[in-house]
């Protein structure tokens, strides 16, 4: 399916989700890819995402930083480690990471609003391009985010309901 996406547009494609061996991100690239992201092996296999990194150039890489609570969740988010967001994303930034898909699963899927204040930490981390996810409701969320620094925002259910227009998207670029 990534392959008839690829051929299909000249979207840039960040394919992310279940990547947990070499032969699989080789594949996503293969079927044309042109950045993964990884989440869980970061937390439970990180000389592998280090690795990676290596052999990929960190402009492949995105690192997926999931998180609650400012703890680091994994496993689909099935559990949460006792990492704090912010120390994790800085010890990746000195191993070389550029960019990062934080989403607060807190706030994922509810159209309740951002939490601009830790993004705002997070866009600190010197070097390092966050994307923001989660609680996006408004335009005016995607505001905040943007004043706050964020590279990016991912609005699935916002946009899909129609809660923010692609004018506005288009307007605040």
């Amino acid at each position: 399916m990534l392959d008839g996406i690829a051929s299909a547009t000249t979207l840039k494609i960040d394919f992310s989700g279940g990547l947990r061996t070499e032969e699989d991100i080789r594949l996503a690239f293969g079927c044309g890819a042109a950045q993964v992201t990884i989440g869980s092996i970061a937390v439970s296999q990180p000389d592998l995402l280090k690795q990676w990194l290596d052999l990929y150039g960190p402009e492949k890489i995105i690192l997926g930083a999931d998180f609650m609570e400012r703890k680091v969740a994994i496993s689909g988010w099935a559990e949460t480690s006792e990492r704090d967001i912010a120390g994790f994303l800085r010890d990746y930034r000195a191993s070389g990471i550029r960019y990062a898909l934080c989403t607060d699963i807190s706030k994922d899927g509810l159209l309740t609003g951002v939490s601009s204040d830790i993004y705002r930490e997070l866009t600190a981390i010197e070097g390092l391009s966050v994307i923001a996810s989660g609680g996006i409701a408004t335009a005016n969320d995607l505001r905040m985010l943007r004043d706050a620094g964020c590279e990016g925002a991912v609005t699935g259910k916002a946009l899909l309901e129609g809660r923010i227009t692609y004018k506005e998207i288009a307007d605040l670029c």
